[in-house]
């Protein structure tokens, strides 16, 4: 329960669910529950015009909840010049900066690193109140291929009071970066335990189903993970389940049809998070084949429900998954991938030991070191 000693903390993040993106990084929306907790928290979230308008009109009457979300006008070119989209997002809080200054709040934090985090740190300097970034993943492994976008987090980052890094690879490329390790802290997400738990072992049947749970683009492997089901599909009663939507589910669908896998493969849409964890209980592994993350939450909900995992080596994936709970493969391989699949098909996995493994991924954990960075950078301790 909140109470008028509550310290205030102002959020921007492009990631969270809105009525036009439900589904949109529940993580987000798990952790800043949480801490509203604790804090009083005015989130806002950039989107388009088209949506502006009337998520302003249907949270008019939501003041009370919290966190207490605002939409802000984010106007900008698509595709031209998007190093100045900071430029374009901050000036919506510039003109509340008054506003924000006599609200006092304990700290700012940008959960994204551009243009979100870039803006925090902008108006940090404003009010005068310390700032965190939270990173992410695709925001630091994406971002830091343009020369432009990677100058510009690196001067908000040094800028920062402190930077929360969601593994410890992407901590190391900060680092390597010439970011000071006494501003980089690597804080885990956490797991909802009451949807994500376990419940019994894989079910035992002769078709083993496959999971995958994501964004379906080409940069999740899913075009890998699509060859490798099918070359085992020739040899092996499985079926494959993507969760999601993406620019590249219609040409998955497409390439089924054409293959005559359409009864093998199926494409939910995005599913809440209690659907999600239904199909996890009825899957035998779950796959993220991806190119390049940070520490994906799917991985660890996956182990929360006892489930083993076949992912690829890269960014955070092998600070959570081990030989006891999941394979590792190399990024863009079919070949090893589908290998890594039937292995993992063929595996006696000890399912109770998973679940037990992914404990230490709880968000009470999550918030306690959030909450003693806060501390740390505004010595305004909000509860001890």
């Amino acid at each position: 329960m909140k109470n008028s000693t509550m310290k205030n903390i102002l959020i921007i993040t492009n990631l969270y669910p809105t009525e036009y993106a439900p589904f949109r990084a529940s993580f987000n929306k798990s952790q800043f529950s949480r801490l509203s907790e604790f804090y009083k928290i005015d989130l806002y979230i950039p989107v388009k015009i088209k949506e502006f308008f009337s998520l302003v009109y249907k949270n008019r009457d939501k003041a009370s909840n919290s966190p207490r979300t605002y939409p802000i006008l984010f106007l900008y070119i698509p595709a031209v010049m998007r190093f100045l989209q900071p430029a374009f997002l901050f000036m919506p809080f510039l003109i509340r900066t008054l506003s924000f200054r006599k609200k006092a709040y304990t700290c700012i934090i940008g959960s994204w690193a551009f243009p979100d985090g870039i803006v925090a740190t902008l108006l940090g300097k404003l009010t005068g109140r310390p700032v965190i970034i939270k990173v992410h993943g695709s925001d630091i492994n994406y971002f830091f291929k343009d020369a432009i976008r990677r100058k510009l987090i690196l001067w908000s980052m040094h800028r920062a009071d402190a930077i929360i890094c969601v593994s410890q690879a992407l901590k190391n490329i900060l680092s390597d970066a010439s970011i000071p390790q006494s501003k980089l802290h690597v804080i885990y997400n956490g797991v909802d335990k009451d949807i994500f738990n376990f419940k019994y072992d894989a079910p035992d049947r002769n078709t083993k189903k496959i999971l995958f749970i994501g964004n379906i683009i080409s940069t999740k492997g899913v075009f890998e993970l699509y060859r490798a089901f099918t070359s085992l599909s020739q040899s092996k009663d499985i079926e494959l389940c993507f969760i999601g939507d993406g620019d590249c589910k219609q040409t998955l669908i497409n390439n089924s049809l054409d293959d005559g896998l359409e009864d093998k493969i199926t494409f939910t849409g995005r599913l809440t998070q209690k659907e999600i964890s239904q199909h996890i209980q009825e899957s035998n592994l779950v796959c993220l084949p991806s190119y390049n993350e940070g520490v994906p939450n799917v991985l660890l909900e996956a182990k929360s429900c006892g489930r083993p995992v076949v992912a690829t080596n890269v960014g955070g994936i092998p600070e959570i998954v081990s030989s006891d709970d999941g394979i590792l493969v190399p990024p863009q391989d079919t070949e090893s991938l589908a290998a890594a699949i039937a292995k993992c098909l063929d595996t006696d996995w000890n399912y109770q030991m998973i679940s037990q493994q992914a404990s230490q991924y709880s968000w009470d954990k999550n918030i306690s070191a959030i909450d003693s960075l806060i501390n740390t950078i505004s010595s305004e301790p909000a509860f001890k």
